[in-house]
């Protein structure tokens, strides 16, 4: 979708679509903005009663082996293509990450130009590989209650973004989830610079 020359970069979950964090986020940018929802570069296909349907991972961590199959820098030069073929490197960006889209989006970030913020929503920013100080500010919210991406961690991995020289936020929701809703998404509106 083609609005002003700041464009925000919707990334979304593991096994999710781009529809799903484009129809919970674009009511809260500003009127006019440009939008960027791309689904992950994976597809996964899911199989219901009645249909088969396709869902989307952008990279693949073994959790009991701590590896990656496909790490973030895939996926980052993936978008990073998409937006210098659409014309779009000079734009003003913000990056909005949700879940496996949230812990993509700094490396996203740092690929881009121009990016000024990368927000990220029920994730831990994997700041140990990550080039420190972020050049952009980079804040995180996080539901109290998120029983899928523990809350302390997501608090100390961004603690440690700004212990080395980034600036930043992070919001803790009280009550909140891991679910894309509610006061996780009225946190949002106001974190947009």
């Amino acid at each position: 979708m083609q609005g002003t020359k700041h464009l925000f970069i919707l990334l979304h979950g593991h096994l999710e679509t781009a529809d799903i964090i484009y129809k919970k986020i674009w009511p809260l940018l500003p009127a006019g903005s440009t939008i960027l929802a791309p689904n992950g570069m994976f597809p996964i296909p899911q199989t219901s009663p009645t249909m088969n349907i396709l869902k989307f991972s952008w990279y693949f961590y073994d959790h009991f082996s701590k590896k990656y199959f496909i790490f973030y820098d895939r996926p980052a030069m993936f978008i990073k293509n998409l937006i210098t073929n659409l014309k779009l490197n000079s734009y003003k960006k913000t990056i909005i990450g949700y879940s496996q889209g949230g812990y993509l989006a700094p490396f996203v970030g740092e690929l881009l130009e121009n990016v000024q913020q990368v927000i990220g929503i029920g994730c831990n920013f994997k700041y140990e590989y990550l080039k420190l100080p972020c050049n952009f500010q980079i804040d995180g919210i996080h539901g109290d209650e998120d029983k899928i991406v523990d809350f302390q961690n997501a608090l100390a991995s961004h603690q440690q973004l700004v212990k080395h020289g980034c600036r930043g936020t992070f919001f803790e929701v009280p009550g909140a989830g891991h679910r894309l809703k509610g006061p996780l998404l009225k946190i949002i509106e106001k974190t947009i610079v």
